[in-house]
């Protein structure tokens, strides 16, 4: 008996179902993080799930934005446009710190960082107003920017040096 073999051509035949998953495998771990494949991109949340997770695949997330330190505020309302501060300090995807007018008139915040989206909620001491209850910004560097109680006016936090290290 004679086995005959298989032209070397033949035996990866791309129409092959195993060859195709190999194939989708191969692509999802070159193109993990935002690139298109076949016209899928991250934010279509279409990726194959091994696309998204092959640099994490023990169910890591990706890593939160750092909004540690110093911030100068801007919030623009119908009203007006306002000034102050804020200091955050970030454990995980946790914020805790304040913001005020100044540094002698802080509101206590928590937030929480999810990618490069930040939430933060104040709790003013009581009889004493606040101009934002909740706000949703986008991290971009040392700048974030992003509404307040949902699209009652604006907020930007840029990076900066507290007083005493200037």
């Amino acid at each position: 008996m004679r086995v005959q073999q298989k032209p070397e051509s033949q035996i990866f035949d791309l129409r092959q179902p195993a060859v195709q998953v190999l194939k989708l495998v191969l692509v999802s771990l070159t193109f993990p993080f935002g690139f298109r494949v076949n016209g899928w991109r991250e934010s279509d949340d279409k990726t194959p799930w091994l696309g998204r997770h092959a640099a994490c695949p023990i169910g890591c997330s990706a890593r939160a934005a750092d909004v540690t330190g110093h911030w100068r505020v801007t919030i623009t309302t119908p009203d007006g446009s306002m000034t102050g501060v804020a200091l955050f300090k970030q454990s995980g995807d946790a914020v805790t710190g304040w913001v005020g007018p100044s540094e002698g008139d802080p509101i206590t915040i928590t937030g929480v960082v999810k990618g490069n989206k930040l939430t933060i909620k104040t709790f003013p001491q009581p009889g004493r107003t606040v101009t934002f209850d909740q706000c949703e910004v986008t991290v971009n560097g040392d700048k974030m920017a992003g509404t307040i109680d949902t699209n009652k006016g604006t907020i930007e936090l840029v990076k900066s040096v507290p007083a005493q290290d200037r």
